[in-house]
């Protein structure tokens, strides 16, 4: 009833005319509390209105309200509802600017606009790590290992008629020497180049082929001799081969686990392990032959990609997997060679994953990372332990340190914090202003 405007204008009516019984009275009360001071105003104007129309003379003698009086007070209340409705309307396109503003500068950082770069570095041009920073392990024979560090340069050994040299760019250059092999000096030792944890290392063979080795990554170079007729190229683990073009339209040899690698000129990368190798070609062109079956697969487009895994047929019998494909982000089978690395939008977790081996530490647990952290940052090569925490804890988590381990949990309480709380402990939301982690 008393939702009818109608009725409850009728009720109004009564009340002036001083006809309104005691229920009706409690009606219009209720009435009254369930509509806005200006649209009770309105109604009342309305009522007033309908009772001077319909009345001849106007208005009752004695009634107790004035009508111009209401009106104006009707109209001042509409403008004011007016004013409020376009400053709350002001106010909601305000608040969602900001938070389109916000989404459009959270995408750009992370997708498009340039990264924060934690650690002190100069790249290449090309943005690879520059030689100068190459690091590694060079064996030949019976001769000890030769460690190639920062400070390694010039001549490192001699196999046969074979000169083992570092540049002044840092590559490690194996180049034939003035003099020929002496006869009957049987076959010569096997030159291995090798990569530890954090390494990378570049290498060039006599006939100029060269091989960028990342981190745990072995090249094997057998010079031949005695009754090999030819040198034999042997990878392990990830890297970047580059073949220039062939005297008299000859063929490269590469050996992998499970495969080989022939070509008269490519730049490709190559990962393989003792069961699997895969392959992304760069530039120019390659055949890829598995070692078991013989399987051949040609890649001539920059971004195709082969894979070679052996494994078993329904019946048990040893087989091999072959697999080709094609990708255009070519550029990503460099990254690993990149002085800067960049993480965009990355899960936290596998940043940390990633990278905590190369820093050579030891995260006790991660039960502690917040769920659905991601993070958005550039690494340097050349990135300290202290670079690599401050990004984690740059992005609101705090790392602790107790007996020698890493934690993301509190060791006061060993339990599950939000980023809320990591604020709490630190006055300065953004870290040292020289190493970015929060003290």
């Amino acid at each position: 009833m008393i939702h009818n405007v109608d009725y409850v204008k009728g009720l109004m009516r009564k009340r002036f005319e001083g006809t309104i019984s005691p229920m009706e009275s409690a009606l219009l009360r209720a009435a009254h509390r369930m509509y806005d001071e200006g649209e009770w105003l309105r109604m009342t104007a309305q009522a007033l209105e309908e009772m001077d129309h319909a009345t001849e003379g106007g208005l009752p003698k004695g009634t107790p309200l004035d009508l111009p009086a209401i009106r104006r007070e009707v109209d001042r209340k509409r403008r004011g509802a007016a004013r409020s409705k376009a400053w709350a309307r002001v106010a909601v396109a305000a608040m969602l600017l900001a938070v389109l503003g916000w989404g459009i500068k959270k995408y750009w950082e992370d997708h498009l606009g340039p990264l924060r770069v934690y650690g002190d570095c100069t790249p290449a041009v090309d943005g690879t790590i520059p030689g100068t920073g190459f690091e590694g392990t060079v064996a030949y024979g019976d001769a000890p290992p030769v460690a190639i560090g920062t400070a390694v340069w010039g001549h490192i050994g001699t196999v046969g008629n074979l000169s083992i040299d570092r540049d002044t760019s840092g590559v490690v250059v194996i180049s034939k020497g003035r003099e020929a092999a002496p006869s009957g000096a049987g076959m010569l030792p096997v030159i291995r180049v090798s990569t530890g944890k954090g390494e990378q290392l570049g290498v060039r063979l006599p006939d100029g082929t060269r091989v960028r080795l990342n981190e745990g990554a072995v090249l094997s170079y057998s010079p031949g001799g005695g009754e090999s007729a030819a040198p034999a190229v042997g990878v392990s683990g990830v890297a970047f081969v580059q073949v220039p073009r062939q005297e008299n339209s000859g063929q490269v040899g590469i050996g992998t686990g499970n495969s080989w690698i022939y070509t008269g000129k490519a730049d490709f990368v190559v990962a393989t392990a003792e069961e699997r190798t895969g392959i992304t070609l760069l530039d120019g062109g390659l055949r890829a032959v598995s070692r078991r079956e013989k399987k051949e697969r040609s890649l001539q487009v920059p971004g195709d990609r082969v894979s070679i895994e052996n494994g078993r047929a329904l019946d048990g019998t040893p087989t091999d997997i072959v697999v080709t494909m094609h990708s255009d982000r070519v550029a990503d089978a460099l990254q690993w060679a990149r002085a800067i690395k960049e993480y965009r939008d990355v899960p936290l977790d596998d940043f940390i994953r990633e990278n905590a081996g190369r820093f050579h530490i030891r995260f006790k647990d991660l039960n502690c990372l917040p769920k659905g952290k991601h993070i958005s940052a550039a690494l340097c090569y050349r990135a300290s332990v202290d670079d690599f925490l401050a990004v984690i804890e740059k992005h609101g988590v705090l790392v602790y340190e107790e007996n020698g381990q890493y934690t993301l949990c509190d060791p006061k309480t060993g339990k599950r914090w939000s980023r809320s709380t990591a604020i709490a402990h630190v006055a300065d939301g953004d870290g040292c202003t020289q190493c970015g982690r929060f003290h």
